[in-house]
């Protein structure tokens, strides 16, 4: 063998090497491009699909946890199905409450604490709130916030949005 042989077998052997695993990877996925370069989002994939927002979170009625001087402490039980096939923690809630009848903002609201969600399961979570107006007795409470969801360390921000009577009995729960 002479030398230009083997220059000439030298560069076919890199352009083998180099190309061989594209090759490869397109007929492993069908030579669907998207597929190869994307990749399989696994799980992840449902979150694409807008799946998560039929999940819808349902509030149930509020109640009073303490009255101090004009401040009022209100407790709502939140309930959501989780649509997806894998666990989801809701992290965080965040709302602010106003009178629906004249749109003044009375507070704000927050989760009590973290919830895992099962795959497609029911969870309840429990949300806290402050309102300053002690004449709400039978007033519609609009709540306009959001929640936020974490899926396999992908944090997703989701509307919330609810309108609740206020008691029109006082009972202090404990």
């Amino acid at each position: 063998m002479n030398e230009r042989t083997l220059r000439i077998g030298l560069i076919l052997l890199s352009i083998a090497l180099m190309v061989g695993p594209i090759i490869a990877a397109f007929a492993a996925k069908g030579w669907d491009l998207q597929a190869t370069v994307m990749g399989d989002l696994g799980p992840l994939e449902n979150l694409t699909s807008g799946e998560l927002e039929s999940g819808k979170f349902e509030a149930e009625n509020l109640e009073i946890i303490e009255i101090t001087g004009s401040l009022i402490r209100l407790g709502m039980p939140v309930n959501f199905t989780n649509p997806l096939s894998f666990s989801i923690t809701v992290e965080n809630v965040s709302v602010d409450v106003f009178r629906a009848s004249d749109n003044y903002k009375l507070g704000q609201g927050w989760l009590q604490q973290k919830k895992v969600v099962l795959p497609e399961s029911p969870g309840s979570v429990y949300i806290i709130m402050v309102v300053t107006d002690g004449s709400l007795v039978g007033a519609l409470l609009s709540l306009v916030g959001t929640v936020q969801l974490d899926a396999y360390g992908l944090i997703i921000t989701v509307p919330f949005e609810a309108s609740v009577p206020f008691p029109t009995t006082i009972e202090v729960f404990p």
